[in-house]
């Protein structure tokens, strides 16, 4: 709900965030490794989707740009994981490197130390993948299912009379998530369902029918999440202090 509707709301979302960790009694270096494992886990999957689009639904996307992506985001969680359960390891590697010496050599080895209070296993990193999968499965699903309310016939695998395909809808999904990540507006109002309308009248829907069910995906995923991340928010955190202002101060 911070995120999508308040100024700067990305940066403040995190802060909040970061404060809640803390309040649970997670350390800096847990806080700052949840952030990232789960930004690259996170955007993992959305290139997942686009590929299997491209390989199994004929979808036309960058293929070879979607592939880089994908490596990376997979190299960056791969070292994550090896990091957090071997930091005695990467230890004893910078105790021999010439480069760092004095002061700098005894920082960075005082941050790797502090990776040992991050404990993931398999099973739990597993559980996290999965998680994440669904997560972004079921998005996609639910903009899906607006596109079969209002056309009244399911989105397969061939397109008909103001109808378009699963395909369709996996790349107006990522256009449309694409087109939300630069942030231009609160949660990208406006840009976000230009995006879904553009991509899928273009996938062989009306402009009418395709707003429509951009207008019901965006009811469902925007203003319904947001209504209810405000409702938590003043009954529980508001209580403890976590304001718009103090949080603010803190950052400045």
């Amino acid at each position: 709900s911070w995120s999508t509707t308040l100024p700067a709301g990305p940066a403040f979302s995190a802060v909040l965030t970061f404060n809640v960790q803390r309040g649970w009694g997670c350390s800096v270096m847990l806080c700052g490794w949840f952030f990232v494992l789960s930004s690259a886990i996170s955007t993992m999957w959305l290139v997942m989707i686009g590929l299997a689009g491209v390989l199994f639904l004929n979808a036309d996307m960058a293929f070879w740009s979607l592939v880089s992506t994908l490596l990376l985001m997979l190299g960056l969680s791969a070292a994550l994981f090896w990091l957090t359960n071997n930091p005695r390891r990467v230890e004893a590697w910078l105790n021999h490197q010439r480069l760092l010496k004095g002061t700098k050599r005894e920082a960075v080895i005082k941050q790797v130390r502090n990776l040992e209070e991050v404990h993931v296993n398999r099973y739990e990193f597993s559980r996290v993948l999965v998680f994440s999968l669904l997560h972004r499965l079921l998005d996609m699903v639910s903009l899906w299912a607006c596109v079969w309310a209002i056309t009244g016939d399911i989105p397969a695998l061939r397109a008909g009379e103001d109808q378009t395909t699963t395909a369709g809808i996996a790349i107006a999904y990522l256009t449309a998530k694409l087109a939300g990540s630069a942030q231009v507006t609160p949660a990208g109002l406006g840009t976000v369902e230009a995006a879904i309308i553009a991509t899928l009248v273009a996938m062989g829907m009306t402009a009418v029918d395709a707003t429509g069910a951009a207008i019901i995906y965006r009811l469902i995923s925007f203003a319904a999440v947001t209504a209810v991340g405000w409702v938590v928010y003043f009954l529980h955190y508001a209580r403890k202090g976590m304001t718009y202002a103090a949080l603010s101060r803190k950052e400045t």
